[in-house]
């Protein structure tokens, strides 16, 4: 009888060796989906409140923008909320920094880059909207670093975690 007790422990203890590796990457797939979703539902707003942003450049009709930036703050506090509120991961650490850094320059721009084109009417200066847009771009920029920056953390966050990302097809049309 104790001739058997060895192999079986041995199985018992690798069945639950490869059950935990099975939860951890469970685990960071979950965390990664949720960032995706995230950053995919801002990416969209961001790209509807710049369609928006154009045309009310070209006609001077800026009364249309306001609701589309709100949509996109809401949907940044939403990720703020959901991001926040998960679960530390081992390895995680650095990808998650630089997603809570994305969401605040993200918020950053939409309090205080935005919101100033809603003042303006069809008789603003064309060079105080410029001043605005070269203070959006400006911002932008630093944006356009922190997301470069997260998905080179993702993807190997991803690696390290056994999983690959594609690169989801960004839905650009307005509703």
């Amino acid at each position: 009888m104790k001739k058997h007790i060895g192999p079986l422990l041995v199985l018992v203890l690798l069945f639950g060796l490869v059950s935990c590796k099975s939860k951890a990457h469970r685990e960071a797939r979950l965390l990664s989906r949720t960032l995706d979703t995230a950053n995919d539902t801002l990416f969209n707003a961001e790209q509807q409140w710049s369609k928006q942003m154009a045309y009310a450049v070209s006609s001077g009709d800026y009364t249309k923008i306001k609701p589309f930036r709100t949509r996109l703050h809401n949907l940044i506090d939403a990720a703020i909320a959901s991001t926040g509120g998960l679960a530390p991961l081992a390895g995680a650490e650095d990808l998650l920094a630089a997603e809570k850094t994305l969401l605040s320059l993200e918020k950053k721009i939409s309090e205080q880059d935005m919101p100033v084109f809603e003042t303006f009417r069809l008789n603003t200066p064309m060079g105080k909207v410029s001043a605005a847009v070269e203070k959006l771009n400006k911002d932008g920029k630093d944006e356009q670093a922190a997301v470069a920056l997260l998905k080179k953390l993702r993807d190997d966050f991803a690696a390290k975690n056994g999983f690959k990302f594609a690169e989801p097809a960004q839905k650009t049309d307005m509703p």
